[in-house]
């Protein structure tokens, strides 16, 4: 389990960093909130995993003090090779495990967690 967030991709024999930081998880919960076209039922689709690892990738370049110069269609891109590649398929799969597995992702889907709860029990001491 890597939960320090961090792994990379392998694209064209370049390696490109990505993590899954504090910046990233929130970049990545706030599209997903805004548009639910990301995932299919409760599971990330292509276009949800182009913008996980373009998200992961920009907080990796803030972390790195560069400036990001990879758009989301590159990105979007390398998740649609995974269709007829198997190594970019685990490379997305990886990925996806370590924004999971992340200390960061589970820290904020935690505390979210806990005000939707206090939310719901607000809610019900009001009788609402």
């Amino acid at each position: 389990m890597n939960s320090s967030g961090y792994t990379s991709i392998v694209v064209d024999g370049e390696t490109i960093g990505i993590r899954f930081g504090i910046s990233a998880v929130r970049m990545f919960l706030e599209r997903v909130s805004s548009d639910l076209s990301l995932v299919s039922g409760e599971t990330m689709n292509e276009i949800g995993i182009a913008t996980l690892l373009h998200c992961g990738y920009i907080n990796n370049c803030l972390v790195q003090d560069i400036v990001p110069d990879r758009k989301f269609g590159f990105f979007m891109s390398f998740v649609e090779s995974a269709w007829i590649d198997k190594t970019v398929q685990k490379q997305c799969e990886d990925v996806t495990q370590v924004y999971a597995d992340s200390k960061y992702t589970n820290k904020i889907l935690d505390e979210t967690g806990k005000k939707i709860d206090d939310i719901k029990k607000k809610k019900s001491l009001n009788g609402i």
